[in-house]
């Protein structure tokens, strides 16, 4: 048997060092890189210079997220529900002579339905002349049912009925077709 081809395994070697690591500046920040660094060390230098950051970096897939059970009455309940109420100021004999202008006879209204506290703070009309409504909504559907319940003797007698914004849309879409 030829001695020189036996291979023997490495004695074991001794990998504690007897010498401290380099003590820890408090003064400087967290931040800042070890002593031992440089630029080119740093997590922002591109790895290679003539890649120039134009490598596309290949993220592991996202875990799939399990649909929340109550996830179709959730998107319900996030958008905020709207109770229109609509009048039309054309039905009382001489209504504009009371308010000169839209805005007027809407401040006037926005102050007769601000002591409801789901009133929605603004009333708009919609359409021209004899077909201008005079909208407003509410956040609460019994507020709406107590502003519409009778005429408001304030706005001269001008009664609110319930408004459905949708409906109207529809109508619309149908003439056009």
């Amino acid at each position: 048997m030829d001695q020189d081809n036996i291979l023997t395994p490495p004695a074991p070697q001794d990998n504690t060092s007897t010498s401290l690591p380099p003590p820890v500046d408090t003064n400087t920040s967290p931040s800042a890189p070890d002593s031992g660094t440089s630029l080119e060390d740093s997590q922002h230098f591109p790895s290679n210079s003539a890649d120039k950051e134009k490598s596309v970096k290949i993220l592991p897939p996202e875990p799939e997220r399990a649909a929340s059970p109550n996830a179709s009455t959730a998107a319900i309940q996030s958008f905020p529900l709207r109770f229109y109420a609509a009048a039309a100021p054309s039905t009382i004999e001489e209504f504009w002579t009371h308010y000169k202008t839209n805005r007027e006879a809407c401040d006037a209204t926005d102050r007769e339905f601000s002591s409801f506290s789901s009133y929605g703070s603004k009333a708009t009309t919609q359409e021209s002349g004899d077909n201008k409504l005079i909208v407003v909504y509410f956040r609460f559907k019994p507020d709406m049912e107590k502003a519409i319940a009778a005429p408001i003797t304030s706005l001269h007698d001008l009664q609110f009925h319930e408004h459905d914004p949708s409906a109207k849309k529809a109508d619309e879409q149908l003439r056009t077709l």
